[in-house]
């Protein structure tokens, strides 16, 4: 479940913060993978987004966004042929670099179609998982050099590992990621190669990179917010956006069972919390289920905040959008478990959101949890007393009268 009111605060945030250090907004996809979100982030003044598969690209290119960064090492011919074929059709569909070899096959596809695919040197800034060092780029950048289809646009620099670091660390890390990309930038000069982008970051140290001279921001997971955010004290309890709802299906003994799991949660950076029972937490889970440390009713609902949204997102074929406390719609989850090629046709339009005859209202706040400020509190209505609020694709308040 996604709360727009709160969706669009973090995205105005996000773009203020980008807008006022003169830094152009990339925001991750991979967090929300929905057309409908990409949009309201390109209406707010974001120049494109990015997405971690060509598969991701491809929903997004077909929804209508037309400038995409694959912020990850493409390499195979057919991964490649459909990244030339994007850029074929009037879109920019950029690339990560950072091998000799992911340069050549890139080059490969562009020069079959005639076309310029626009590249990004990846820059290892200390995650040390892709991207290439100061003492490795020149061979990378001189193939980039030689390519006739391939430009390059500029640099790219992710630092994942900051977000398990605290706060002093994490500057210190920007600090020394810049340095590593100017090193690298000095290289591209001389090799002729002019470097106009220098796109980094994410979620926890966009606000410090929005202090160097990096050109583009890429978070992803501020569109949310998770309780791992709010733990590294980036997001505030209020700046959640996204839940789990689940039903007690079992209780006895002082524990709650729940029917949601692992397939419906990600628990990769920890069990999620539970705002809607002050003190109750989670013992165990496993595939479909969560056991609670509490004695709660059967059919009772409770409201789970995940530690990571981003892969609990992916679980998921929709979400129950709402605004004001009130389900409007569901939208959905168009990029979800893309590895392969595009089916649908995009998913702006709102489905009704009854479900098995009720439409779920939600009021509050309730009660103050230390990470959730907005608890909910589920009612029921019937399907007739609420209905999909939807303008151009993107959801609307409902009017409260002239």
């Amino acid at each position: 479940m996604v709360d727009l009111d709160v969706v669009e605060g973090n995205v105005r945030r996000m773009q203020y913060l980008a807008r006022s250090s003169g830094k152009a907004l990339r925001p991750h996809a991979k967090t929300h993978k929905s057309l409908l979100l990409a949009r309201l982030q390109l209406e707010a003044g974001a120049v494109g987004v990015c997405a971690q598969k060509v598969s991701e690209a491809e929903v997004f290119v077909k929804g209508g966004v037309r400038d995409v960064l694959v912020s990850n090492e493409v390499l195979g011919s057919n991964k490649a042929r459909r990244v030339a074929e994007l850029n074929s059709l009037g879109s920019r569909v950029g690339v990560a670099v950072d091998s000799v070899r992911g340069v050549e096959v890139l080059e490969n596809a562009a020069s079959d179609l005639s076309v310029e695919v626009p590249v990004l040197l990846d820059v290892d800034v200390g995650m040390h998982r892709c991207g290439v060092s100061p003492g490795n780029a020149s061979s990378v950048l001189a193939a980039i050099s030689k390519a006739r289809h391939l430009k390059l646009e500029g640099l790219m620099g992710y630092d994942g590992h900051s977000g398990s670091l605290s706060a002093e660390s994490r500057e210190w890390e920007v600090r020394r990621g810049w340095r590593t990309l100017e090193e690298v930038s000095r290289q591209a000069g001389s090799v002729g190669l002019r470097v106009e982008v220098i796109s980094v970051g994410g979620t926890p140290t966009a606000h410090l990179w929005a202090g160097t001279e990096a050109t583009e921001l890429q978070p992803g997971t501020y569109v949310y917010n998770d309780a791992h955010q709010v733990e590294l004290g980036v997001a505030r309890e209020e700046e959640v956006s996204a839940f789990v709802v689940a039903q007690v299906v079992s209780s006895s003994g002082g524990r709650a069972v729940l029917d949601v799991g692992t397939k419906g949660v990600s628990v990769d950076q920890g069990y999620p919390l539970v705002v809607s029972h002050p003190g109750a937490t989670v013992a165990s889970m496993s595939e479909e289920h969560t056991v609670l440390t509490a004695q709660l009713r059967l059919e009772e609902r409770v409201v789970l905040v995940p530690r990571h949204v981003c892969p609990t997102v992916d679980l998921w074929d929709e979400f129950v959008a709402f605004r004001g406390g009130r389900a409007v719609g569901k939208v959905r989850v168009d990029a979800r478990g893309r590895s392969g090629e595009i089916d649908g046709d995009g998913g702006d339009a709102l489905e009704d959101p009854s479900r098995r005859g009720e439409v779920l209202v939600l009021g509050m706040p309730r009660r103050r949890h230390p990470i959730v400020s907005h608890t909910l509190e589920w009612t029921f209505l019937s399907p007739e007393s609420t209905s999909p609020q939807s303008q151009g694709g993107l959801v609307r308040r409902p009017s409260t009268g002239s």
